[in-house]
Formats: structure tokens, C-alpha cells, sequence
């Protein structure tokens, strides 16, 4: 590439220039494919949840509790949108304790926290939409249900056909 940022015809590139083209070709295969290994890891599995009546911290912080009990090995990369229970020094001071990285997409962008959001969609689209609930003890058990359908019964096209607990079993037997 010339200072105006146009590409050289490979028969003008000298061999140092043809070998910083193709490493740059590489580097970008490579990250894709980090990109999609890592995102393969994730396996979107709901691994722990809380149910409650507001999205406060205490909330967030009894799901991570349970998430880390039943996990206790596990040091992910924690994914969430930018909300305040997820921005606090107390709850980023969580992570550390726990051997784990924070990701947070800018505003306006939810890539990291976009599996959990599909999710969501997911749910109210199968059990959700046009269905009237007459209790909360209804909806949750339904929510309950379903998380459980999720993990273990519902077969993803992009898990290679597998359920995401029998994809994440796939994945500790390589590991």
C-alpha cells in the first residue's frame, strides 16, 4: 500500500512489501477465526440466572454468586451491556477476585452481550407472544422451563446441531 492508501499492483511490490501483504492477509484470517472461537466458547448456555422483580444489583450480584459456585473452576470473559450494576468498582472488583475479564461493547453497539439479548428474543418469540400469563408464579415457571429446554433439548444449527450443554460437553472433552 502507497502513502495515499492505494493498493500496489503485486508485480510493483518488492518481496519485503509482498511478505507485509500477505502477513497483514494472515493476521486478519487469524483474528476472525479467534473471533470465532471465542464466540463458539461462549455457546450461549445459560449457566446460572435470578428471577426477580427489578434489575437492581442485588440482582446481578446473586446471579454472579451462583454463576461462580456453580462454575467454580471457570474464569470467563464476562460479557454485559453498560448498565450501572455492571460499571460499579464493587462489581469490576468482583471480576478480578475471580479471575475473570470484563467485555463491554461502546453505547449504541451490543456485540459482547448480544448472545443473552438473542436469547431473550428467542424466548418471548417461543413462549412469550400471544400468551396471556395469569401469575407471576406462571410466567416464572415458564422462564424456568424454558431455560431448561434451552440448554438441554433445543438443537442450534450454528452448535452443529447440538443442544448448547451437550456442545459445551464437546468442548471440555477437547480441552
Amino acid at each position: 500500500m502507497d502513502r495515499r492508501g492505494r493498493t500496489k499492483p503485486e508485480e510493483e511490490m518488492s518481496e519485503v512489501e509482498k511478505l507485509q501483504a500477505e502477513n497483514r492477509i494472515l493476521k486478519a484470517k487469524l483474528k476472525r477465526k479467534e473471533l470465532e472461537n471465542l464466540f463458539l466458547k461462549k455457546l450461549d448456555e445459560i449457566v446460572a440466572y435470578v428471577i426477580g422483580d427489578s434489575n437492581n444489583n442485588p440482582l446481578v450480584h446473586e446471579t454472579f454468586e451462583k454463576a461462580v459456585v456453580m462454575n467454580p473452576d471457570a474464569h470467563p470473559i464476562f460479557h454485559s451491556d453498560r448498565g450501572f450494576q455492571y460499571t460499579s468498582r464493587f462489581f469490576h472488583q468482583k471480576l478480578i477476585d475471580h479471575g475473570m475479564t470484563q467485555s463491554m461493547s461502546r453505547v449504541g453497539k451490543c456485540i459482547d452481550n448480544g448472545p443473552k439479548e438473542g436469547f431473550w428474543g428467542i424466548l418471548k418469540r417461543e413462549r412469550y407472544y400471544k400468551r396471556k400469563f395469569t401469575s407471576r408464579e406462571e410466567l416464572v415457571k415458564m422462564i424456568t422451563d424454558y431455560i431448561d429446554y434451552y440448554n438441554n433439548k433445543r438443537y442450534q444449527r450454528r452448535l452443529g446441531v447440538l443442544t448448547p450443554t451437550e456442545k459445551h460437553q464437546q468442548y471440555m472433552k477437547a480441552a
